[in-house]
């Protein structure tokens, strides 16, 4: 009898254990081409990451969640936006043996220009309900969710279409741009700007054109805003049997072409340099490298960068000579941010300058809600960080 309430005990123990105190999470992680491999999904309970798994070549993922436990899945692979899902596993009373719960998950490559903020929520939520002992996901939230994502694949084709013609408009103005063609540009970059509304770098343009035709020098000269291939079509004389003096005439008017660019350039050299007794080093940097290099005295122009670099770098020893160097790479482009993202984060990091001082703004936004922001390498409050990088 004692034998037998021993059996009957250990059997009792071994059903009881094995029965499933997880429940099982699948799913398959797909892009517009096809099943994704090597999509890391990461695992997260209480703001700590708890595991890291990954997709097959297939795309496909399993994992077993523990019951009484608030999971956040996060899915992400480098060039991707990531997607996450919830799924809360509280108020199981019983271990059972539940239906294995889906995810599927399609990842799509971000468009520049769309904001994809409404993602760092989770697009599935599933949770346990205990009168049913079922797990079932959130409906409205579900839907909710499908509408916003709706929307921002409306937004991405807009953008997508808009990219073809803003792209175009850029290569002309660039075009322009080095020809010294400061009208045509500025009309090139002011209609890229309407095609992609906040970027940078045609904004920046215009900004430096802007500044150019302001400090260029205007005359009654009717050589002035015109490109030196203008000026010369305007001025080579045309070869007609004509006398002598005439030609005489129309080569002392080519002549004057060739100073009014040599007096250009002196007298643009006048203006950067007024703005660096001002203390306006980059503004002055900009006319600077819209100097003809034959219209001054050789190699003066490059001094005068050379000393208006040392005199920037003097002035923003807080930073480092890396961060120093990446922005002068970046602003001879015109371009004064940069976006960087991976599994777990974005970030954001942007050059801002007061008075010749070079501010570094980063922030960080982590894929479990977290978001860090600083200054010059400073920790600073998000609130902060809005009011000092709004308008810029």
């Amino acid at each position: 009898m004692k034998t037998l309430l021993l059996l009957l005990a250990a059997n009792l123990t071994f059903l009881l254990h094995s029965q499933n105190k997880t429940i099982r999470l699948e799913g398959d992680i797909q892009d517009e081409n096809g099943p994704l491999g090597s999509v890391s999904v990461l695992i997260y309970s209480e703001s700590r990451l708890l595991r890291t798994i990954g997709t097959d070549a297939e795309g496909h993922y399993t994992t077993d969640l523990d019951f009484n436990k608030n999971y956040l899945i996060s899915f992400g692979k480098a060039g991707y936006i990531s997607k996450h899902i919830q799924v809360n596993t509280t108020g199981v009373s019983r271990p059972n043996d539940y239906t294995p719960l889906k995810a599927r998950m399609v990842l799509f490559k971000p468009v520049e220009g769309v904001d994809y903020s409404i993602l760092s929520q989770p697009i599935l939520k599933y949770a346990y309900n205990a009168p049913l002992d079922i797990f079932e996901y959130d409906k409205q939230h579900y839907e909710l969710m499908q509408e916003q994502l709706n929307q921002l694949y409306e937004t991405e084709q807009k953008i997508r279409e808009s990219e073809i013609y803003y792209d175009k408009a850029i290569k002309n103005g660039d075009r322009s741009f080095l020809k010294k063609d400061w009208q045509n540009a500025l009309g090139f970059y002011k209609e890229a700007a309407n095609y992609k509304a906040n970027q940078p770098y045609p904004e920046q343009r215009i900004y430096e054109i802007t500044l150019l035709l302001k400090h260029l020098p205007k005359t009654a000269d009717p050589e002035w805003g015109k490109t030196e291939s203008q000026q010369l079509n305007e001025t080579t004389p045309t070869v007609k049997k004509e006398p002598i003096k005439n030609n005489k005439k129309n080569y002392g008017k080519a002549s004057k072409s060739s100073s009014v660019t040599q007096n250009s350039g002196t007298q643009i050299l006048q203006h950067a340099d007024s703005l660096m007794v001002k203390k306006k080093t980059l503004d002055a940097m900009i006319l600077y490298q819209a100097i003809h290099p034959d219209s001054v005295q050789k190699d003066t122009v490059g001094l005068r960068m050379k000393e208006a670099q040392k005199s920037l770098r003097n002035k923003n020893q807080h930073i480092s000579d890396l961060e120093f160097e990446q922005f002068m790479q970046m602003s001879a482009r015109g371009i004064y941010e940069e976006f960087k993202q991976n599994e777990t984060f974005s970030s954001y990091k942007s050059y801002i300058i007061r008075d010749n001082v070079i501010h570094v703004y980063v922030k960080t936004a982590y894929v479990w809600g977290q978001i860090n922001c600083s200054r010059n390498g400073q920790p600073i409050s998000y609130y902060t960080y809005e009011i000092e990088t709004q308008n810029q």
